[in-house]
């Protein structure tokens, strides 16, 4: 599997989109300050792909403050470009998505957008197990085989012994070996209870079969038993026959008497509904005879009343035309009052016209006085006047406002004078208003009355009409009452049916007291029945189960052989097991695989152990170390060979620089063999901060390795934090971190 893109938005301390294009990149190094988020770039590969981080919950991925962090991976495989989508929400419906595509037009000649088309599966599950059998790795082979993490390098070499073997079979998936041994001890555990079991029942099935002569003797006596017991039930089933003859004659004969009963009963009943039906008739026919009578009442009231109300027609026709005159009068009286008002307002308002005039004229002259004794101007044609044509004017202008005082003095007595006279004849209007009002008012509800009286006296001779026809009601309610109550009076005698049947019903009691002495005869018999069936049924099945303890002794001598040949069976099967637990065991074929992986990898650590120490170390992984009481042990020790000298060198006395070196080649060495064997070549190697101890010398040394291995991996990169090593890189990828997060700058020498 080969990188080709990578997209990130708020993946860790990526809050912006970033994109880091991979598809031309061979050896590359990544190169930024510590916590910049170097590292982040791979854990967003292994998040993309399988869903996973460095010990991190789903939700940790979500960059500070954001809600949703999505990351894009494109990358290749079996010469084919597949992308795989992946996004985490959180919040308080937390929700995840993931998505893989693959790339449907090599030759590039799709619409954008329509290069990649679904390929994953109808649940998050299905998708992240296509793409684990796509890459053919989990996480943990694809962390221990590609990616190399910082301080990982060491962890082999560090390791106790023991510690190296249980982490290889970890690495080579010896756990599922394990998992079959252990399964096939529990099976063994399992089969052996079977076996113990079997010998039980067996034993228990041979005691049945050695009892059958006993129980065929009980069975022959069970038999005879039921032979007699079947006798006494069909003799107490003849008797019990008979007497059910016997009941039946007798609850023939209380039938016919019951039939009789029930017809004396249906005619007694019709007869006493016919007289409830005519007694409440008879009521009715008295409530409608009351009614009748209150009716022939009313009507003659209403004529009497009608006859009283004709004779009052000429005396209120006369009392109308007197009504009516006098209306006249009383109009003719409101027309000369409220004339006599109208002239008395307009007198009035003529007053207060003319004070009106005095006011202004007043005012007027008031003006030219004060024209005069300020400026000694003419009022009239405003030129100035001698002293004594100016007093003679004033004087001539206090005369006149002398007089329109004596004037206005006048009109306002005249005003009060008739303003008491219109006041007057207002108040005879309106007495007169409320007589005419009150006249009319007479004389309409008297003409009203005279109408009633003419109307009533027209439907006088309706009504008597009427008085006689309630009379003739009166008289045919009277007879149709006077029938019920005959009827009524005939319906308290029986009839003559009524009277025979009465006489037959008498004997009913004897014929009672013969049926009840049948049903007891009857009970006696069909007692006597049930205990005979019940011993013949007991007997049965006395014989059915003695002839069933019979045939379990056959069946125990059957199954006995049937479980003798299974339990063999199960016997072989548990010695299988037993074996098959031994192989599987830590020393069985785990230990072999072990054993055949380790010439492997001393061969591609060797390889890159030379070149990284110019062919001054080798080495050695030994499995079997000899024991001072003697005999071999098992163990999984680190030796180092100094070829310039022949020596063993113990792993705690290597430099830093040599330590570092040797874990690097153990470490790619590891990968290698694990990729081999898992049938996926390594086509990526990520380094993480390996050089961290090297010196110069062997740093470069190291590099000039790595370019080496170039050739052996698709894509290689390197994660560190020296500056020194952008120089040594063709393509540098620049990480550095500001307050809105990590930011990827891409470099090509």
């Amino acid at each position: 599997m080969r990188p080709l893109r990578l997209d990130l938005e708020n993946f860790l301390s990526y809050r912006e989109a970033t994109t880091i294009d991979l598809s031309d990149v061979g050896a590359a190094v990544i190169v930024g300050q510590n916590g910049a988020g170097k590292t982040s770039i791979v854990e967003a590969m292994a998040w993309a792909l399988f869903g996973r981080g460095r010990g991190r919950g789903p939700d940790d991925f979500v960059s500070a403050g954001a809600t949703v962090c999505r990351v894009t991976f494109e990358f290749e495989q079996s010469a084919v470009r597949y992308r795989v989508e992946r996004q985490r929400e959180i919040g308080k419906a937390p929700k995840s998505y993931l998505g893989l595509f693959a790339h449907a037009d090599p030759a590039g000649i799709a619409r954008p957008g329509h290069e990649y088309l679904p390929c994953g599966g109808d649940s998050i599950a299905d998708t992240q197990a296509k793409i684990e059998a796509l890459v053919g790795v989990d996480a943990d082979t694809w962390l221990a085989t590609s990616f190399v993490a910082q301080n990982d390098a060491a962890r082999f070499t560090a390791m106790r012994p023991a510690e190296r073997k249980d982490l290889l079979a970890d690495m080579l998936q010896l756990g599922v070996h394990e998992q079959m041994a252990e399964a096939s001890k529990l099976h063994e555990r399992e089969l052996a209870g079977e076996v113990g079991a079997l010998v039980q029942q067996r034993e228990a099935l041979m005691a049945i079969a050695d009892d059958e002569p006993e129980r065929r003797a009980a069975y022959d006596i069970a038999v005879a038993r039921q032979r007699a017991a079947e006798e006494a039930l069909a003799s107490a089933e003849q008797a019990h026959a008979d007497a059910r003859a016997s009941l039946g004659t007798a609850r023939d004969a209380v039938g016919a008497f019951e039939r009789t009963e029930q017809r004396l009963a249906e005619l007694r009943g019709t007869r006493q509904a016919a007289f409830e039906r005519v007694v409440q008739a008879i009521d009715r026919a008295e409530q409608a005879t009351d009614r009748a009578v209150a009716e022939v009442r009313r009507r003659e009231d209403r004529v009497e009343y009608l006859h009283a109300s004709a004779g009052l027609v000429e005396g209120l026709e006369r009392d109308a035309t007197a009504h009516t005159n006098h209306v006249h009068g009383l109009q003719e009286q409101l027309e000369a009052e409220s004339r006599a008002a109208s002239d008395a307002e307009a007198s009035m308002r003529h007053l207060v016209e003319e004070a009106e005039r005095i006011d202004v004229e007043t005012i007027e002259i008031r003006k030219r006085e004060e024209l005069l004794r300020r400026e000694g101007a003419c009022y009239v044609c405003e030129q100035p006047v001698s002293g004594e044509t100016r007093e003679r004017l004033i004087n001539s202008l206090a005369r006149r406002q002398s007089e329109l005082a004596h004037e206005q003095a006048l009109n306002n007595k005249h005003q009060r004078e008739r303003r008491d006279d219109v006041g007057q004849r207002r108040r005879a209007v309106e007495h007169a208003r409320s007589g005419l009002a009150r006249g009319r008012d007479a004389a309409e509800r008297t003409l009203l009355a005279a109408d009633k009286a003419r109307a009533d006296a027209e439907q006088l001779a309706a009504e008597q009409v009427l008085v006689i026809e309630a009379h003739h009601a009166l008289d045919d309610a009277d007879d149709h009452l006077s029938g019920l109550r005959a009827e009524r009076e005939g319906l308290l005698e029986p009839t003559e049916e009524e009277l025979t049947l009465a006489a037959q019903a008498d004997d009913i009691a004897s014929v009672r007291t013969r049926l009840a002495e049948a049903e007891r005869a009857e009970a006696f018999a069909a007692g006597d029945v049930a205990i005979a069936r019940s011993t013949a049924t007991g007997n049965a099945q006395l014989v059915g189960s003695a002839d069933a303890r019979l045939q379990e002794c056959s069946a125990a001598r059957w199954q006995h052989g049937v479980l003798l040949e299974r339990s063999g069976a199960i016997i072989r099967r548990r010695e299988t097991y037993s074996l098959a637990s031994q192989a599987l065991g830590r020393d069985g074929i785990p230990a072999l695989i072990v054993e055949n992986t380790l010439p492997e990898i001393e061969a591609e650590a060797n390889r890159l152990l030379e070149l990284l120490s110019d062919g001054r170390f080798s080495v050695r992984i030994e499995s079997l170390r000899a024991k001072k009481t003697g005999g071999l042990r098992e163990t999984l020790d680190i030796e180092v060979l100094d070829v310039t000298d022949g020596t063993d060198r113990p792993v705690h006395e290597l430099s830093g620089g040599e330590r570092q070196s040797l874990d690097l080649a153990l470490r790619i060495g590891l990968a290698r063999v694990l990729a081999s064997r898992r049938g996926r070549p390594m086509e990526t190697l990520i380094l993480d901060e390996v050089f961290t101890a090297l010196d110069a010398g062997r740093r470069q040394r190291a590099v000039e390795v790595l370019h080496t291995l170039s050739g052996e991996f698709p894509t290689l990169l390197v994660i560190s934090h020296l500056a020194e090593l952008a120089e040594a890189f063709p393509i540098r990828m620049l990480v550095y971190k500001d307050d809105a997060g990590s930011h990827v700058q891409t470099e090509v020498a």
